[in-house]
């Protein structure tokens, strides 16, 4: 198990809490040839540890309870202000949203059991987090403004699509880098930062038959729903392409982890992939970033 990390305004007793309710993960066997090969195994099993570990001990960095209940700082309202009162509505309604059945969680409401889904030689789910109760992975929604999104290069569709988003929350955005990070190998250090953007990929090619990678293909899997967020099947499709900075978006991901080589080693590293995206409401304020250079006039100074 990974090393809790002291800091100094961690709350003691919910990591104490967290230390007596750490699940233990019942070891998978990769079965080859009829036998078992007890040391992948215990490799997973160790590596399904680190993954519940580093989920826990994230939320735990934040104050957030281990049973998987929030704790009220969801959305930070500077963040939420401009928008009138049904929309600030939507926005706190489907940043609590859960469904156990569906496998659906928002990042405030993470599942604190999730780990790497388990090892099968066609239908390999050892590196996407899943629920341990089912098996099966988890889509995690992450509702925030858009930063970059790219969808094509010259021109034409892109390999792999990427977005930005950054959360309504510096907490949570926090919380979620500290995940990403302790799910990586070795342990990346983002402890103690604040606010960052979420970065999610998704591959608009696939392997060919060949070997090769498919011709990619726009990612059309984006919905409209500015008025109502509904079953896709009634809402209606949105262009990728006319997403833009700013605009207020619920993306639907699943976390996977990859591996990359730096400096002569192997490193496993996580990420979102999305599924799909949601725009909620498009970008109210599309002027300049700069802030400007503006002097204040105090009417009582008399010094």
């Amino acid at each position: 198990m990974t090393a809790k990390h002291n800091l100094a305004t961690e709350d003691a007793a919910v990591v104490k809490r967290a230390k007596n309710t750490t699940a233990k993960v019942k070891p998978s066997n990769n079965v080859s040839n009829g036998t078992s090969d007890s040391s992948t195994a215990d490799e997973e099993n160790k590596v399904a540890e680190i993954a519940q570990s580093g989920i826990k001990e994230s939320m735990d960095i934040e104050g957030r309870r281990t049973d998987g209940t929030m704790l009220p700082d969801i959305t930070d309202y500077d963040q939420i202000a401009k928008y009138d009162n049904l929309t600030q509505g939507r926005i706190q309604m489907i940043s609590t949203y859960t469904n156990n059945k569906a496998g659906i969680y928002s990042l405030p409401n993470i599942l604190p059991t999730a780990t790497w889904g388990s090892y099968h030689p066609i239908e390999n789910k050892n590196k996407v987090i899943c629920d341990p109760a089912t098996g099966q992975p988890i889509t995690f929604w992450i509702i925030g403004h858009l930063t970059r999104v790219q969808f094509t290069y010259d021109n034409a569709p892109a390999k792999q699509a990427s977005l930005s988003i950054a959360l309504l929350s510096e907490a949570l955005s926090r919380q979620t880098s500290n995940i990403l990070a302790k799910l990586s190998k070795p342990t990346q250090s983002t402890i103690g930062k604040g606010w960052a953007e979420l970065r999610a990929i998704k591959w608009q090619s696939t392997r060919a038959g060949d070997g090769g990678n498919s011709e990619p293909t726009l990612f059309d899997a984006v919905y409209d729903a500015r008025k109502k967020l509904l079953p896709k099947s009634k809402m209606d499709f949105y262009s990728p392409l006319d997403l833009k900075k700013k605009d207020l978006v619920l993306v639907e991901a699943r976390l996977t982890r990859y591996n990359i080589r730096e400096d002569g080693k192997w490193l496993s590293r996580s990420q979102f992939e999305f599924t799909a995206i949601n725009i909620l409401h498009d970008a109210v304020d599309t002027g300049s970033e700069i802030i400007e250079d503006k002097s204040v006039e105090i009417e009582d100074l008399n010094f």
